[in-house]
């Protein structure tokens, strides 16, 4: 089975049955994504915060896509979280100034 089947299967076993295994299983296949997020994120915009804060911050808004995703109707997961994962970011960073 491939890595993407491997995610596709993790999502219907979390659909069917959310735990706190499978939610932290999800969360550690998106974390890349996050990081990414989180450079290109620092990379365009000067930001005076430690880059783990910034990527926790994309954490809550991964966990808050994971939350909203519907496998059924939203398409590819990474096109949908990205805007919640930038957004956390961004409302986190205005909520400190």
């Amino acid at each position: 089975m491939g890595r993407a089947e491997q995610t596709r299967s993790l999502w219907r076993e979390y659909r069917a049955r959310p735990s706190e295994s499978l939610r932290h299983q999800l969360i550690v296949t998106y974390a890349p994504l996050v990081s990414c997020v989180a450079l290109h994120f620092n990379s365009r915009l000067w930001v005076p915060d430690d880059p783990d804060d910034l990527f926790c911050y994309g954490l809550i808004g991964l966990v808050d896509a994971m939350r909203r995703f519907d496998p059924d109707r939203d398409g590819r997961f990474v096109s949908f979280a990205v805007p919640y994962i930038r957004d956390a970011m961004k409302a986190q960073l205005l909520e400190i100034d």
